[in-house]
């Protein structure tokens, strides 16, 4: 018996070995957890933490412009100077980020800078994504209005070639459904 009892003995100290063993490495996990969250705050490493408000704040803004009812147009057109402000501040960050791209180029659209939204989808489309077919048709449309009809037709047809349903639309409608501002077209 005396034997047995000892067995018993090994197997008890093993488990509370092996306890203690997980428990260190759950203090150390935690640990590790508890550095990261105070690495990358706010007040420990700005970096980060100026990247998401850049982010939010471009994308918060034009969502005002767009979307707040009883906004005036003087009011709308302030919202999308600061929407073009954040979103270049993004872009030196992020130069292919999509969204501050669209906004962007939405906020010059919408100030009436046709010349400068032309250059916004262009470059997005020449170094960042051929084949967004949204970002063809919004550009064949700026095209469009600017004169450029054959190179409008180019891109109308890349988009149709990227995604079919769009042969339905045309690059006018397209590019009047984000037209908010009644701010004349500066050419």
């Amino acid at each position: 018996m005396e034997i047995g009892e000892k067995n018993k003995n090994i197997n008890i100290n093993f488990l509370k070995k092996g306890e203690i063993v997980f428990l260190l490495f759950f203090i150390l996990i935690l640990i590790l957890i508890i550095f990261l969250y105070w690495f990358y705050s706010k007040d420990n490493l700005n970096i980060l933490g100026n990247k998401f408000i850049s982010s939010e704040a471009h994308a918060r803004l034009i969502t005002r412009a767009m979307y707040e009812d009883g906004l005036t147009d003087t009011e709308r057109t302030e919202l999308f100077k600061e929407t073009i402000i954040e979103a270049e501040k993004k872009l030196i960050e992020i130069p292919d980020d999509k969204s501050a791209n669209y906004n962007l180029f939405f906020s010059y659209y919408n100030l009436g800078y046709l010349d400068k939204a032309e250059s916004v989808l262009k470059n997005y489309l020449e170094k960042v994504d051929y084949f967004d077919s949204k970002f063809n048709m919004y550009f064949s449309g700026i095209l469009l209005e600017n004169g450029k009809v054959e190179e409008s037709e180019r891109y109308r047809l890349r988009a149709i070639e990227i995604e079919p349903q769009f042969s339905f639309i045309s690059p006018t409608k397209f590019i009047l459904e984000v037209k908010i501002l009644g701010v004349e077209n500066e050419k």
